[in-house]
């Protein structure tokens, strides 16, 4: 039988139920296959020679547009103990981010959010609630507080994916 197109119609829909299986099948085997040629040992490997890959960033931000603010807030909030997130709120400009105390979220190493490779740098070298800069952002100044820095541990689903990646490069070469 066929599968139905769009509006439950069977007119011009392009599976039929063998092609589907058919699919489904090649896809099983492709991951026997992937678990047969690419090791636990394999993965674990990847996993430790490539540590940076795994390393994601919780943070909030400030930006203001003088560096002498910036400098002032910064050792505000590093010497003087005020809370972070109140000092985004009442001086950040950042319009996306200052109403939640600058919370910015998550970041990558590939993905800062924008942020020049340096500053992205400072971010992963910084530990778990310091507060760093300020940086030249653009026009404006930055202060990063830097809530946590993580390696994602090597679970069930990454081991998955790099299984997946590892295997689509070994069907390349």
């Amino acid at each position: 039988g066929e599968v139905a197109g769009p509006g439950g119609s069977l007119e011009g829909a392009p599976l039929s139920v063998d092609g589907v299986e058919g699919f489904l099948e090649a896809g099983i085997r492709g991951g026997k296959l992937a678990e047969k040629v690419i090791s636990d040992a394999d993965i674990d490997a990847y996993y430790k020679q490539n540590p940076q890959e795994f390393e994601y960033a919780q943070i909030s931000h400030l930006v203001v547009a003088d560096g002498g603010a910036a400098s002032e807030l910064a050792l505000s909030a590093r010497e003087e103990g005020e809370n972070f997130a109140d000092l985004a709120r009442r001086h950040s400009l950042d319009e996306s981010t200052a109403a939640g105390g600058g919370f910015v979220g998550l970041i990558t190493r590939q993905f800062g959010d924008g942020m020049p490779a340096g500053v992205v740098d400072a971010i992963f070298s910084a530990n778990g609630g310091e507060i760093i800069g300020p940086f030249a952002l653009g026009k404006n100044h930055c202060v990063v507080h830097v809530l946590e820095v993580v390696r994602r541990p090597l679970d069930g689903g990454l081991r998955g994916a790099l299984r997946g990646r590892l295997f689509d490069r070994w069907l390349a070469e």
